[in-house]
């Protein structure tokens, strides 16, 4: 969805295919303007000003929020909300075919969501406040040494990665809730490897980045690898390519949980079957299918860690990999 808003006093430029984005800012930025702004521009029917994709409405009482609640149907709209309103909207659209843009300080903790539904409000010297995406971050190329890898998974994506890398220490976090804390207690001039679910670790985002600039002033490194999440990496792998992958839509909440379902639906009853409850891959996700006999539709004639790793967001890993792999 996009909502793209330019007024005297307001500029704001969201395009995204999330379900939530989260507006921060400083006081005084103009975070609470925009949405009044927003609502001002609906009551006088001047939306002109305003280019969306969708219907949009702004949330701010009691009555409207439970009127427009019970309006809900097939079709998907926006919800934007200010302050008060924000994380009560974000948990009563869970499951539901609506995207919203919340005005809050305060992220909900409940919520899965990605670093880019983070947005940010900065108001400049001539009083225009422009909102835009918070973090745009650069493809980083990866070093040939790091002291540690970590990684937030503790199952199938952290058991695939020992499988097939050498020279690189793979520690689990044991949740994105505790990727902070693992790398404090790391020396500050340590190289790190962080490979987290960026569908998920919007909460968590912030405080990461801050931690990052401040290992980076000491001299150390953290490079980030962030695909969605592991199931992404299968689903889009070569393995799958015959398959119809079925787009994100907003009813799934998150990226994680569409790839988690998706992967689900295209393995189930064959060689690939992958169960997320019990996070464990078959083994032709690691055999080579050139030393397999078997007449199968998901065969690939290169390595399967070519056919999962060498793209987007892990392509740098393959210089990891084990050489009786390649």
């Amino acid at each position: 969805m996009y909502f793209k808003m330019n007024t005297e006093f307001v500029h704001v430029d969201i395009e995204t295919d999330e379900k939530y984005v989260f507006i921060s800012g400083f006081s005084g930025a103009g975070k609470s303007l925009f949405v009044r702004e927003v609502e001002q521009l609906i009551e006088t029917g001047a939306k002109d000003e305003i280019v969306c994709d969708l219907d949009f409405y702004v949330i701010s009482n009691k009555q409207n929020f439970e009127d427009r609640m019970a309006l809900l149907g097939d079709n998907p709209c926006i919800l934007i909300a200010d302050e008060f309103y924000a994380n009560k909207i974000a948990l009563a659209i869970k499951d539901k075919n609506v995207y919203c843009i919340c005005v809050t300080r305060n992220l909900p903790s409940n919520i899965n969501f990605s670093y880019k539904s983070l947005y940010h409000a900065e108001r400049d010297e001539k009083g225009l406040t422009q909102i835009g995406m918070k973090y745009k971050l650069a493809e980083c190329k990866l070093s040939a040494h790091y002291d540690v890898m970590f990684m937030e998974d503790s199952r199938a994506g952290y058991n695939y990665m020992n499988d097939v890398v050498q020279d690189l220490l793979v520690e689990s976090t044991f949740g994105k809730g505790n990727i902070l804390k693992s790398m404090r207690q790391r020396q500050l001039t340590d190289r790190l490897l962080l490979f987290a679910d960026a569908g998920g670790i919007g909460n968590h985002f912030d405080s990461i980045i801050t931690h990052c600039k401040k290992r980076e002033k000491s001299g150390g490194i953290v490079h980030l690898i962030l695909p969605e999440c592991f199931e992404q990496m299968l689903v889009h792998s070569d393995l799958l390519s015959n398959q119809e992958i079925q787009e994100f839509a907003v009813v799934y909440n998150n990226k994680e949980n569409f790839y988690e379902m998706e992967l689900s639906r295209l393995t189930k009853g064959t060689v690939l079957e992958y169960n997320h409850e019990h996070q464990k891959l078959s083994e032709c996700w690691l055999k080579d299918c050139r030393k397999c006999d078997k007449i199968c539709e998901f065969r690939v004639n290169k390595p399967k860690v070519n056919a999962i790793l060498d793209k987007g967001a892990t392509k740098g890993l393959m210089h990891f990999v084990k050489e009786e792999l390649l």
